[in-house]
């Protein structure tokens, strides 16, 4: 500011720099002279990278915040993964754990808009289940401000449908997206996992204007929650479309 101004207010007899007293109080000062108090940036799902600094998303929610328990060699744990999608397309998982995981798994919610800053960019742990070659951990200093204002902007979720006869062209592990109409659903299983737990599965038969048809498994809560509801609409005589 003081550079900015010398030639007016200052005048020239300290050539363009700032005034005596204050070349004093530069010198006598001890730290930096000045700090980057810049606010963070919006910027879009594709433009963050491990080396992205100081920034700030404006996304939505877009899967069911389920909280879920693991247990490996370092013990048990908590664990909330969830899906973020911008107004440009872009998608990235977001991640959190232990009390973080659980604090957010309280306070935020499915289907709405945030402003998203502090988390850190990092490459995806899984590239088989990841939607970006990035993904985000939440820690206890990231922050969520909700954005009702961009509610409208922003999709509710991104599809990139295929037809199922495709589908077999695919790789094992590939993602994919598809829509048809389910025309069998299963009797809801219980499986015992190999931590002793158990949990359930459902499976449905799927057909598109293909002519083909799939078998999509859903698992617990899905398998009770999404396959009881296709279930019923199936005894009742519709015919539901599933994407």
């Amino acid at each position: 500011q003081h550079a900015g101004t010398a030639g007016g207010g200052y005048g020239g007899g300290y050539g363009g720099g700032a005034p005596a007293q204050h070349q004093q109080q530069y010198r006598t000062q001890g730290g930096p002279v000045a700090r980057n108090e810049a606010p963070c940036r919006i910027c879009k799902i594709g433009d963050l990278n491990p080396y992205t600094t100081r920034w700030t998303i404006r996304a939505r929610i877009t899967n069911n915040l389920e909280l879920r328990s693991y247990s490996n060699a370092r013990g048990e744990g908590k664990v909330l993964g969830f899906e973020l999608l911008d107004d440009e397309g872009g998608e990235i998982k977001a991640v959190c754990f232990g009390d973080v995981a659980v604090r957010f798994s309280e306070e935020l919610r499915q289907g709405v808009v945030y402003e998203i800053s502090k988390g850190q960019v990092s490459a995806a742990r899984n590239p088989r289940y990841a939607i970006n070659q990035y993904e985000i951990k939440i820690d206890q200093n990231t922050t969520f401000k909700e954005c009702p204002e961009w509610e409208s902007k922003i999709d509710k979720v991104k599809y990139a449908f295929k037809k199922i006869e495709k589908v077999a062209s695919l790789c094992p592990g590939d993602m994919v997206d598809i829509i048809g109409i389910a025309h069998r659903v299963g009797d809801l299983q219980t499986i015992l996992k190999r931590d002793g737990s158990e949990t359930q599965k459902r499976s449905v038969m799927i057909r598109d204007d293909s002519d083909a048809s799939i078998e999509l498994t859903l698992w617990s809560p899905n398998a009770v929650d999404v396959g009881g509801q296709i279930e019923n609409l199936i005894s009742s005589g519709e015919k539901p479309v599933v994407a």
